[in-house]
């Protein structure tokens, strides 16, 4: 399966699962993260929960929630950096965005479900490169449906 560029919304994505990058610090503060936790409640109130019963070991995991009971519609919070800044540094850990993002791919493909990504995901607030991003999800998601989703107002 190839991974596919969409413009539009990621909010409204039409995929089974919503995947984006989070802290480790219990922040939803900007990004795709702030419009998750407006929309979801129940994403961030598990968010926070799972940052508390797992804090020493958050870095590099994968959190799937369900969004909509008894229908395959999850949100993904992919543990991919540590800290979080608007400082221009590089927060994003490329070894545990990979790793999130193989777990992701895991329960996908598992459960036969199609994923939606934000475009250059881990790399406009967290620092990292999207060339290296890019490749890694080619490289995860081999066979199973990733859209990329790129906002256009």
């Amino acid at each position: 399966m190839a991974v596919k560029l969409v413009k539009g919304d990621l909010m409204r994505a039409s995929e089974h699962i919503i995947g984006h990058q989070v802290n480790c610090q219990a922040v939803m503060g900007s990004g795709v993260a702030v419009q998750i936790k407006k929309l979801f409640p129940k994403v961030y109130e598990e968010y926070l929960q799972y940052c508390r019963d797992h804090k020493e070991h958050l870095l590099g995991r994968c959190q799937i929630v369900g969004i909509i009971n008894g229908a395959d519609k999850y949100v993904a919070n992919l543990f991919g950096q540590q800290y979080f800044g608007a400082d221009g540094k590089k927060y994003t850990n490329d070894d545990a965005l990979r790793n999130a993002l193989v777990q992701l791919y895991e329960f996908a493909k598992t459960n036969q479900l199609t994923v939606a990504l934000p475009y250059k995901i881990g790399c406009d607030r967290g620092g990292g490169d999207w060339e290296k991003v890019s490749k890694m999800i080619q490289d995860i998601f081999t066979d199973v449906e990733v859209s990329l989703y790129e906002f256009t107002p």
